[in-house]
């Protein structure tokens, strides 16, 4: 109980703190997401695997629209 009451924890919502850019442009690191993914799946699922392809792009298409590519 006494540590749980002297600790404390402050989070500003407003302020973005992800980077904007984990390469030198968003188009860089769509790429270098893109290719880091399907390395991944490549070596996961090999390399014809469609529902795992299919559900790779949905989620790299989410990723873009929310811009969290960095």
């Amino acid at each position: 109980k006494d540590i749980l009451a002297q600790c404390s924890f402050e989070f500003d919502f407003k302020q973005v703190k992800n980077k904007q850019f984990y390469t030198k442009s968003k188009a860089d690191d769509v790429k270098l997401l893109r290719r880091l993914a399907y390395s991944g799946l490549e070596k996961r699922y090999g390399n014809r695997h469609e529902i795992a392809q299919k559900r790779v792009e949905k989620e790299l298409k989410v990723i873009d629209e929310l811009n969290f590519c960095s």
